[in-house]
């Protein structure tokens, strides 16, 4: 979904994803192949929320206009885009990847290292995540995640040279058993 709301803001997207079959799927949504995965429930769910779309296969279209390539992230090497070179970009966002894909803080410290890496300077890091999140569920499959507070995560920037301009928190205000974050 935050692909759709970016390229309201970006015409030169580059998308990494970690696994290879996300990695597959998000080349056949930006091919149009048939078998590609339908997104336009969540088309028609951002444009409702912006209330501005002229329709939302114009909106998907820009969107898959905006990206440009899909490269592959893979956090079991030192050098994640293996031979892939990529410019420093203006902005960054993770989407909670840090937290899905860490297993404890030094491998969170490690591999925001490696995303600031990709950073230009003067540039900016958008992150989103959850505070003391320690699982998920997806059907009836639990997943752990990192659990880290707003301390360490200051911390973690600050080490990694960024200046925080914006740090906002929104209260978790349900309590359903899908995930526990604060």
């Amino acid at each position: 979904m935050h692909m759709l709301v970016a390229a309201d803001y970006f015409d030169n997207i580059i998308m990494l994803h970690s696994c290879e079959s996300c990695e597959q799927e998000a080349q056949k949504w930006l091919n149009k192949e048939q078998e590609a995965i339908d997104h336009s429930h969540l088309t028609t769910c951002v444009c409702g929320l912006k209330g501005e779309c002229t329709t939302c296969e114009d909106h998907e279209e820009k969107t898959t206009t905006a990206n440009k390539q899909v490269v592959r992230w893979n956090i079991t090497k030192e050098n994640p885009l293996d031979d892939v070179v990529l410019p420093q970009a203006d902005y960054v966002l993770s989407f909670a990847y840090l937290d899905l894909v860490s297993k404890d803080h030094e491998m969170y410290l490690k591999l925001l290292k490696q995303i600031s890496s990709l950073v230009k300077i003067g540039g900016h890091l958008i992150m989103l995540g959850a505070l003391n999140e320690t699982y998920y569920m997806l059907g009836q499959h639990k997943f752990s995640t990192l659990a880290y507070d707003e301390q360490f995560v200051r911390k973690a920037l600050a080490k990694n040279g960024f200046i925080i301009e914006r740090f906002g928190k929104e209260k978790s205000r349900y309590n359903s058993g899908l995930c526990d974050y604060e």
